[in-house]
């Protein structure tokens, strides 16, 4: 049951729903001594402190899971742990540290023929190749794992493969088919009432119309996705939405407030440990 709240958890952002339901039943498993249930509950584990921008915890999450899930032959355990790992380093300013931890992950999910978690890993990597600036890499990537969420029929995932691609499209300056992804992914969100998701589509589209030189459309959407972001609780969808802002306003020559928006937003990336 827990496993199975995890996705609705994270998609609404119930975080503290989230602590409470997965310190119970790990206390549970462990009393039991299943460590079967144990690897997956660390997995989860580290997943929410991802979520919670407790990055150490979760990467001392993943190694436990790791060893333990090696020690059981859970094969999909341990590739779900090195996505996971692999988006901690990226986020944290390790790429190479990431694409090494993709790469053994899509192995072992090659071996299990489990094409979903595969995208979620394909999704993982165009991320990373568009912070290394490989954008031809980033986009093939990106495509892919949108076709196969597509494939599948996940609607979340379909729009989160989406989201990342646009984002690679605005880094090429291809801002037509970035905005036609935007408004699929923005779509996809909505439908899911995925608010969070929802909030990063509405900043992707800020950041296209920046690009166009439409600073002050792109100012009043990345207000209202601060306002969505900061009744989540989501500190770092927060700080990147108000660097955008910052960004925005600065090119219109209202320097002092985005100079507030920086000092608002550098603190909590330096928190987070988010180098880049």
């Amino acid at each position: 049951l827990a496993l199975a709240l995890v996705h609705f958890l994270e998609v609404r952002q119930h975080l503290d729903d989230w602590e409470r339901v997965v310190s119970v039943t790990f206390q549970s498993a462990t009393q039991a001594g299943d460590r079967h249930a144990q690897a997956s509950l660390l997995l989860v584990l580290g997943q929410l402190r991802c979520e919670q921008g407790r990055f150490d915890e979760a990467l001392a999450c993943h190694a436990r899971c790791l060893t333990l899930a090696q020690s059981l032959g859970e094969q999909r355990v341990q590739a779900q742990t090195l996505q996971l790992a692999a988006m901690v380093h990226r986020l944290q300013g390790r790429p190479d540290q990431a694409v090494a931890c993709a790469h053994r992950s899509r192995h072992l999910l090659g071996l299990l023929g489990d094409r979903h978690t595969d995208s979620v890993v394909l999704l993982e990597l165009g991320e990373v190749h568009r912070l290394q600036g490989h954008h031809d890499q980033a986009v093939a990537s990106l495509r892919q794992a949108t076709t196969v969420f597509e494939q599948l029929g996940d609607p979340v995932w379909s729009a989160r493969a989406q989201l990342g691609l646009a984002n690679a499209l605005h880094a090429q300056d291809h801002q037509a088919e970035a905005t036609s992804q935007l408004r699929r992914a923005l779509h996809g969100f909505r439908r899911a009432n995925d608010r969070r998701g929802e909030a990063h589509a509405m900043r992707g589209m800020a950041e296209v119309l920046r690009a166009r030189g439409r600073h002050r459309p792109a100012i009043a959407l990345l207000r209202r996705c601060l306002d969505i972001l900061a009744e989540l609780g989501d500190d770092a969808g927060t700080a990147r939405a108000q660097y955008g802002l910052g960004e925005a306003l600065r090119q219109v020559g209202e320097t002092a407030e985005a100079i507030t928006w920086f000092e608002r937003c550098l603190p909590v990336f330096e928190r987070l440990g988010y180098r880049h």
